[in-house]
């Protein structure tokens, strides 16, 4: 049985809310100790004796995290409503996540979710008590975005709302934009795995969809290009951020180094730059190991390639600024990873075979 659409709000919390203070209770578990735990770090310090709203959100683009900065936050940092108001967006990006997928429900939900909210890189988010919580308003104004634009169809209005939470999104935190491909190839690669009977109109039309969703992307990126640019322009800011500037300048292409590159995206998939994270890097294994076994079993070699690229595509989505760059980032520009990792677990998961023939 499926669980209600999440618009429907007060049916879907009478028939999921055990599921969700399981998804609760997993964040206060693996979090609790930030929240009862006041640690005044460099940044804290600096952002408490600043003017606010903080201007120097302006000079990286980031109007949303500005705005958001006056109305919660027009003061001193205060780590316990930071840190719940993060617990809390990144629960309700979940929620979107697995509505948007709209899959089996059964015991795969409540397995997938220890990796969304408890992955080991949040750890290294939640320790920004003056801008995690924006960070994860921005991850889920973009997941919102994705489910939006499943149900655009030739909607316009729809659209332009997509657009526009994609470039709220984009104004808090450039990179949480990238949970929107991973969630939304996922969302395609769903479709295929329970419908192994599909065909060439099927695949024409997936395509379609996803030039128009990548070109979307394209839109809302320019859009917040135009916007911050006005911003700079009318409020006299000079420059902005340097990697920012350098990133969309190009500057890194000439040290670029592919193998930097897959070293790296391969070092952050199997865990090894995080602690316990080869666990999370195993499980995620076999449940990539599961999915390629189903694709597989589907008649079209059509399908069965567009499948596989779409796997690929999500699996390599948190990593976009790592591909272009070839550098080293920071976990927060990796924000899209727990959700896509959890994505990729939940589909695996459904992919074991049931009764007494089992693949392992």
């Amino acid at each position: 049985m499926h669980s209600p659409p999440l618009y429907n709000l007060l049916s879907y919390v009478k028939q999921n809310h055990l599921f969700i203070l399981y998804c609760l209770g997993i964040s206060l578990v693996a979090f609790a100790f930030e929240i009862l735990n006041v640690s005044i770090s460099v940044d804290e310090e600096i952002a408490s004796l600043s003017e606010k709203p903080l201007r120097a959100w302006l000079h990286m683009d980031r109007w949303g995290m500005y705005v958001l900065n006056w109305l919660l936050q027009d003061g001193p940092p205060l780590p316990y409503i930071n840190m719940l108001v993060g617990i809390i967006a990144n629960l309700l990006a979940w929620l979107v996540c697995l509505d948007i997928w709209s899959l089996k429900q059964g015991n795969a939900k409540y397995a997938a979710a220890i990796f969304a909210l408890a992955h080991p890189t949040i750890a290294f988010v939640y320790a920004f008590n003056q801008s995690q919580y924006g960070y994860y308003i921005g991850m889920l104004l973009a997941v919102i975005g994705v489910w939006v634009f499943i149900r655009a169809e030739n909607r316009k209005v729809n659209m332009l709302f997509a657009l526009a939470l994609w470039v709220g999104a984009l104004s808090i935190y450039q990179s949480v934009i990238f949970a929107a491909p991973a969630v939304y190839l996922a969302y395609i690669l769903s479709q295929y795995l329970y419908r192994k009977n599909s065909h060439s109109v099927a695949v024409r039309k997936s395509i379609i969809n996803l030039i128009v969703f990548f070109a979307a992307l394209l839109v809302a990126v320019a859009a917040h290009e135009v916007i911050s640019f006005w911003i700079r322009t009318t409020l006299q800011i000079d420059g902005r951020y340097h990697t920012i500037e350098q990133f969309y300048s190009g500057s890194f292409i000439s040290s670029y180094d592919p193998l930097f590159v897959i070293k790296e995206v391969f070092a952050q998939l199997i865990g090894h730059r995080w602690y316990v994270g080869y666990l999370t890097g195993g499980i995620l294994g076999l449940s990539v190991l599961f999915i390629l076994r189903s694709i597989r079993q589907i008649p079209e070699s059509r399908v069965q390639v567009l499948t596989t690229v779409l796997l690929l595509g999500s699996i390599v989505s948190p990593f976009i600024f790592v591909i272009l760059t070839s550098r080293f980032w920071p976990a927060r520009t990796m924000m899209a990873l727990p959700i896509m990792t959890a994505g990729i677990i939940y589909l695996g998961l459904q992919q074991i075979p049931r009764g007494p023939r089992r693949w392992m």
